[in-house]
């Protein structure tokens, strides 16, 4: 399935290690790391591929620079965020190994996987992956957030970039976003896969606090682009986007998907809701929501305009009560007239129709025996 996916990627890597202006270059050293390649590059962070000479290891090395001078208070925040990082034990988190800083930067030694990004797989399939693909993609990834958050970490920068899969097609939730090296620094939000406005939540974008709702909503937009093969929200300009977050609804990716389930519909508008409190407590509650839309099966949508579906539906809403509050009339009418109702006299019918029918089919016995 990857076959192609791959030789993309590996003209990717090439075309980004001519880049120029690279930290460190092939054959350079970072502790007892010997670089062997650039991975890739941010806005201020550069990933590169290396190996470890004792260990027979290959390592991926993140460099950050941060902002501003490297001081004792921001150095002992970083240690703290990345062991919390690396306390993580799960298959579908990428593993750190090591950290340390060097010169005017932070760096990360984490695991090197084999394979692509989720970035590359999308932009082969433009709408979106199948179904069984996305669901268990989707589900990998919620429970590895899920767990992050069991242990108080927030990742804070879910998106395609940074979700790798190995060549057993599984996904590994790799670069959480480190605080303390980003803070205050909006120009990141430029970036794709360093707080791109594309991923990011409202509350975000008004510098309000980052939690684990703000993981939810990016795994929805994850999510969405993934069965629709689009993004909810998208323009010309970082501001476009970032106002779309705050004030427009997205378009329902049943719109996009033609008979999508409406349960993997829900899921994923319920985690796009702009106030966080709407949205989903934890991503496990994602997960136990798509588990029943499996065990009910699939239902076929429609795409209509929902204003149009809504006002039928209160069209149907007004007549019914109509046609009761008649009905009631008709009946209270009739009982003090004496009169039988409608509903009586066909209630008669029905009964007389049973007896005759009865008679008939015992009639029939007799006269054959």
């Amino acid at each position: 399935m990857f076959t192609s996916l791959r030789r993309f990627c590996v003209a990717r890597r090439n075309t980004m290690s001519e880049r120029p202006s690279s930290r460190l270059l092939p054959g350079n050293r970072i502790g007892k790391y010997t670089i062997t390649g650039l991975l890739g590059r941010g806005r201020k962070t550069e990933v590169y591929r290396a190996f470890h000479p004792d260990l027979k290891r290959e390592v991926a090395i993140k460099l950050y620079s941060p902002q501003g001078e490297k001081t004792p208070e921001l150095t002992a925040c970083f240690r703290r965020e990345v062991q919390a990082i690396a306390a993580l034990k799960h298959p579908n988190i990428v593993r750190i190994y090591d950290f340390d800083s060097g010169g005017d930067y932070y760096y990360l030694v984490m695991e090197f996987i084999e394979g692509t990004n989720l970035r590359d797989l999308l932009s082969l399939h433009r709408t979106g992956l199948n179904r069984e693909d996305a669901l268990r993609i989707f589900s990998q990834l919620a429970s590895a957030v899920a767990f992050a958050h069991d242990q108080g970490v927030v990742h804070g920068n879910i998106t395609p970039d940074n979700v790798l899969l190995d060549t057993n097609q599984r996904p590994v939730l790799m670069d959480f976003r480190i605080p303390c090296l980003v803070e205050n620094d909006q120009a990141a939000f430029d970036t794709p896969g360093e707080g791109s406005p594309t991923y990011l939540a409202p509350e975000q974008i008004t510098q309000g606090p980052l939690n684990i709702r703000s993981d939810i909503y990016a795994l929805g937009i994850v999510f969405y682009e993934m069965i629709t093969g689009d993004v909810p929200f998208k323009g010309d300009t970082r501001e476009s986007v970032l106002s779309q977050h705050l004030n427009t609804p997205p378009t329902p990716p049943s719109v996009l998907s033609i008979g999508l389930d409406p349960r993997i519909e829900h899921v994923i508008l319920k985690a796009l809701n702009k106030n966080p409190v709407d949205r989903y407590h934890s991503p496990r509650d994602m997960l136990v929501d798509l588990e029943r839309e499996e065990a009910a099966g699939q239902y076929e949508t429609l795409n209509i305009d929902r204003e149009m579906v809504g006002a039928v539906r209160k069209r149907q809403s007004e007549i019914m009560r109509f046609e009761m509050s008649r009905t009631d009339d008709a009946r209270l009418e009739n009982l003090s007239s004496g009169k039988p109702s409608f509903f009586q006299l066909y209630f008669r019918f029905i009964i007389l129709g049973v007896i005759l029918t009865i008679i008939f089919i015992i009639g029939l016995i007799i006269l054959l025996a």
